[in-house]
Protein backbone atom coordinates (compact mmCIF):
# COMPACT_ATOMS: atom_id res chain seq x y z
CA UNK A 1 0.00 0.00 0.00
CA UNK A 2 2.86 2.35 1.09
CA UNK A 3 5.11 1.83 -2.21
CA UNK A 4 1.61 2.31 -4.65
CA UNK A 5 0.77 5.38 -2.52
CA UNK A 6 4.69 6.49 -3.39
CA UNK A 7 3.72 5.52 -7.08
CA UNK A 8 0.92 7.33 -7.60
CA UNK A 9 2.57 10.24 -5.61
CA UNK A 10 5.49 10.38 -8.15
CA UNK A 11 3.41 10.59 -10.92
CA UNK A 12 1.71 13.78 -9.58
CA UNK A 13 4.74 15.37 -8.33
CA UNK A 14 6.18 15.16 -12.07
CA UNK A 15 3.30 16.73 -13.76
CA UNK A 16 3.45 19.46 -10.88
CA UNK A 17 6.84 20.12 -11.43
CA UNK A 18 7.36 18.94 -7.63
CA UNK A 19 10.58 17.05 -5.86
CA UNK A 20 10.30 14.19 -4.42
CA UNK A 21 13.03 12.45 -2.01
CA UNK A 22 13.08 8.89 -0.69
CA UNK A 23 15.89 7.33 1.29
CA UNK A 24 15.92 4.34 2.48
CA UNK A 25 18.69 2.21 4.46
CA UNK A 26 17.82 -0.88 2.61
CA UNK A 27 18.14 -0.71 -1.07
CA UNK A 28 17.47 -4.25 -1.62
CA UNK A 29 14.16 -4.04 0.05
CA UNK A 30 12.98 -1.18 -2.21
CA UNK A 31 14.30 -2.93 -5.28
CA UNK A 32 12.21 -5.46 -4.54
CA UNK A 33 8.90 -4.30 -4.86
CA UNK A 34 7.16 -3.88 -8.00
CA UNK A 35 6.46 -0.62 -7.77
CA UNK A 36 10.45 0.39 -7.54
CA UNK A 37 11.13 0.21 -11.47
CA UNK A 38 8.04 2.93 -11.79
CA UNK A 39 9.30 5.04 -9.33
CA UNK A 40 13.04 4.83 -9.91
CA UNK A 41 12.05 5.49 -14.11
CA UNK A 42 9.95 8.98 -13.20
CA UNK A 43 12.35 10.70 -10.71
CA UNK A 44 15.21 12.68 -12.86
CA UNK A 45 18.26 12.41 -10.44
CA UNK A 46 19.09 9.80 -8.57
CA UNK A 47 21.26 10.22 -5.91
CA UNK A 48 23.45 6.80 -4.86
CA UNK A 49 25.75 6.31 -1.19
CA UNK A 50 27.88 3.98 -0.56
CA UNK A 51 26.42 0.39 -0.64
CA UNK A 52 26.97 -2.87 1.04
CA UNK A 53 28.68 -5.22 -2.14
CA UNK A 54 26.11 -7.86 -1.52
CA UNK A 55 23.90 -5.35 -3.21
CA UNK A 56 25.29 -3.88 -5.81
CA UNK A 57 24.44 -5.97 -8.96
CA UNK A 58 20.88 -5.65 -7.57
CA UNK A 59 21.74 -1.51 -7.57
CA UNK A 60 22.95 -1.85 -11.26
CA UNK A 61 20.66 -3.77 -12.28
CA UNK A 62 17.31 -1.01 -10.96
CA UNK A 63 19.63 1.84 -11.79
CA UNK A 64 20.92 0.50 -14.90
CA UNK A 65 24.86 1.68 -14.07
CA UNK A 66 27.58 0.64 -16.33
CA UNK A 67 30.66 -1.37 -14.52
CA UNK A 68 32.96 1.94 -14.30
CA UNK A 69 29.59 3.40 -11.91
CA UNK A 70 28.78 0.10 -9.83
CA UNK A 71 32.56 0.14 -8.97
CA UNK A 72 32.40 3.64 -7.89
CA UNK A 73 29.70 3.70 -5.73
CA UNK A 74 31.15 0.50 -4.07
CA UNK A 75 34.00 2.76 -3.32
CA UNK A 76 32.41 5.64 -1.81
CA UNK A 77 33.40 6.74 1.39
CA UNK A 78 30.75 7.39 4.40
Amino acid sequence: ETADDLCARARRFRKKHAALFLATQHPEDFAANRHAHTIQSIVGTHLLFQQNDTYLDQLAQLFKLNEAERRAVGRLMP
